[in-house]
């Protein structure tokens, strides 16, 4: 599973890339570069965690889901970042959700 991770986050960087390119500014091709990395790597994270299968399920879809929201986010923000506290919270609720669940795996044996 984590070699599929791997191999979609890297053709959907790709493919943002070219299409990007010619579509958006460089500042939201970064950031939705960015959010492309992003989302891979919490979504490989999820998966090679010792958390519980329940989470990795969970997580699985619900990072996914707010990687696509992150996606949108990015191609329609403005050139400030700044400007865009709900791409940072998003941000920020993901990380507290990982690290929650690694805490609660341990405790749950």
């Amino acid at each position: 599973m984590k070699q599929v991770i791997i191999f979609i986050g890297v053709v959907l960087l790709l493919l943002n890339a070219f299409i990007g390119c010619s579509y958006y500014e460089l500042f939201n091709l970064l950031l939705t570069s960015g959010t492309i990395v992003w989302t891979t790597l919490l979504l490989y994270l999820t998966q090679s965690k010792c958390i519980k299968d329940g989470f990795k399920i969970a997580f699985t879809i619900l990072f996914g889901l707010l990687g696509m929201v992150e996606f949108v986010l990015a191609v329609i923000t403005p050139k400030e970042f700044g400007n865009n506290p709900l791409l940072i919270i998003l941000f920020a609720v993901q990380i507290v959700l990982l690290f929650i669940s690694k805490v609660v795996s341990r405790e749950i044996k």
